[in-house]
């Protein structure tokens, strides 16, 4: 079991990403540029934590994510986006979750 300093600082990367995404919606944002916020703001995950945390939220139903192509340049990007239910989270408008700080 996580002590509590690890638990909160989970629950806040979760809140950084929904914040991050409510920056950008409706568009939302790439995995990319929310593990570039998430360093910015001193909470280091890794790749694979990342997609733990976005998969979390996606299973919540405060995020949704998809795999966009770009076939002309060749790339593709997992872009995730804040669904009505993550942005009544941020806003209050729902109870409390205790897996994303308040």
């Amino acid at each position: 079991m996580p002590d509590a300093p690890a638990s909160q600082e989970l629950k806040e990367v979760r809140k950084w990403v929904l914040v991050t995404l409510e920056k950008s919606y409706p568009y939302g944002a790439s995995e990319e540029l929310l593990a570039l916020t998430l360093s910015g703001l001193r909470l280091r995950v890794s790749p694979g934590e990342l997609r733990a945390h976005l998969a979390y939220l996606e299973e919540k139903g405060y995020l949704a994510r998809e795999r966009v192509e770009l076939k002309r340049a060749g790339v593709h990007r997992h872009v995730a986006k804040l669904t009505a239910s993550g942005k009544d989270l941020l806003e209050g408008n729902t109870g409390p979750d205790p897996g994303v700080a308040p």
